[in-house]
């Protein structure tokens, strides 16, 4: 009697599965229309709350960490980092896997990362975010160098970490196939780790989905690099300037309207309608963040490896020792220089003739053009005016994925994940049942 009673308990315990929401895999049958057709207020406020598709607000996320064999000692200065966090949002049924790679310096818990949570787990996935190979919570606890950047090492490294926190969830929510996903950076990481597991099938990816990924990692690099220094008076140096204004603008808005609530989308769609920033500052506030993210990279890769590039190994920081005196040498890096005073030194030295053009030509989509071209399970999604893509990239997309491609008009880079015509075609484009249907000029996405 009481082994039926804690039975009949157990099982009334237990939630049911989820139901996705059907009209999140329907393209609505209006036209797109998506607010923004400048990409570089999309970018940076991204999808307007009214034109948002219905999805949770949160969903219930867990934090773990695996802890990831052979990689560097961690420096002092980072000694918080401990096994690398990822993030799991678990249905309470059996369902799909879906990996999210973050995108450049984004984690398990970035905006955009949540944002792809979210769409992803009212669809009735499971989902599992890593960070990027580009985040301190990679490169100090999953990298087997600390210096991302060549390729095949960032590729084996991320491969090497989903297959660890894979096997840490697997015993503990009912699996029923796995698919892989990533947007920017992350996107560009997706390619290539479908390639190794073309060779291993440690995964066997039912579905693959590059979300706005950069062809070139040195052109879209590039283009970073000149939008900061650019767009702002007197270049680099007037960075800490710029800085100031925008914070204290924000700063300002933030104080006098509760209303704005957090530092959201909703605040910054309240912030552009208000202060109505031109494009050369939004191309500058872009160019900021990015280099914010490169500044991040360049110390953590460089506390990580001793490089010394930016500090001395005779210098080395501890738990206690401020980190603001080398900002200001980080800055003036950016991804560019981290690559010609970092990157190529540390591998250098592995591999003497390697050379710069070697790093640039390994960096690039154009790799694997066949692999991305004959692979049915592969599909893409990107704007049309993504704003890290140089002349010929979007054409280069749509020529290699074929009917596995949708190109949207606008959105910028990343900027329209929320808008219900972009839920519906990442939904679809994740689902080995839907049948593609070739992307059209106007945005339509696949159907199934």
């Amino acid at each position: 009697m009481l082994l039926l009673l804690a039975l009949v308990i157990l099982g009334a315990c237990q939630q049911a599965p989820i139901t996705p929401d059907p009209t999140l895999f329907k393209t609505p049958d209006t036209p797109y229309g998506f607010l923004w057709d400048d990409p570089l207020v999309a970018t940076v406020v991204t999808t307007p709350p009214q034109q948002r598709a219905a999805l949770p607000e949160q969903v219930p996320v867990s934090i773990r960490r695996v802890n990831v064999p052979d990689t560097p000692p961690v420096p002092p200065a980072l000694w918080y980092q401990h096994g690398m966090p990822y993030a799991l949002a678990a249905q309470p049924g059996p369902a799909p896997l879906v990996f999210i790679i973050a995108g450049t310096g984004g984690n398990a818990t970035s905006k955009t990362t949540t944002t792809l949570t979210r769409v992803l787990y009212a669809s009735g996935y499971h989902v599992l975010a890593v960070p990027s190979p580009t985040h301190a919570d990679f490169m100090v606890n999953a990298s087997s160098t600390g210096v991302p950047g060549r390729l095949q090492q960032d590729a084996r490294d991320l491969y090497r970490a989903m297959k660890l926190a894979y096997d840490d969830v697997r015993d503990d929510i009912d699996i029923t196939g796995t698919r892989l996903t990533g947007y920017s950076l992350g996107g560009w990481h997706a390619a290539f780790v479908a390639y190794l597991d073309a060779e291993y099938d440690d995964f066997g990816f039912e579905r693959v989905l590059l979300l706005n990924p950069p062809v070139s990692l040195y052109r879209s690099m590039t283009i970073l690099d000149n939008m900061l220094v650019d767009n702002i008076e007197g270049g680099i140096d007037g960075v800490p300037a710029f800085a100031d204004r925008v914070l204290a603008q924000l700063s300002r808005l933030y104080a006098e309207s509760a209303q704005m609530g957090d530092f959201s989308g909703n605040f910054l769609y309240a912030a552009y309608l208000q202060l109505k920033p031109t494009d050369q500052a939004l191309a500058a506030l872009v160019g900021m963040v990015f280099r914010l993210i490169a500044v991040d990279t360049v110390m953590t890769a460089d506390l990580v490896s001793r490089e010394g590039t930016i500090v001395t190994a005779s210098a080395e920081p501890t738990w206690f020792t401020p980190l603001s005196p080398y900002w200001p040498p980080s800055v003036r890096e950016g991804f560019t220089g981290y690559l010609d005073n970092l990157l190529l030194p540390y591998f250098r030295r592995q591999d003497p003739g390697l050379s710069r053009e070697t790093l640039v030509h390994e960096a690039t989509l154009e790799r694997i053009e066949p692999f991305l071209a004959e692979s049915e399970k592969i599909y893409m999604i990107t704007n049309a005016d993504d704003i890290i893509l140089a002349d010929g990239d979007v054409a280069w997309l749509t020529r290699v994925f074929g009917d596995r491609a949708t190109v949207f008009p606008h959105g910028g880079h990343c900027g329209n994940y929320e808008y219900p015509h972009v839920v519906a075609a990442i939904n679809q484009a994740l689902a080995p049942e839907a049948a593609a249907a070739p992307a059209s000029s106007s945005g339509a996405a696949v159907t199934p």
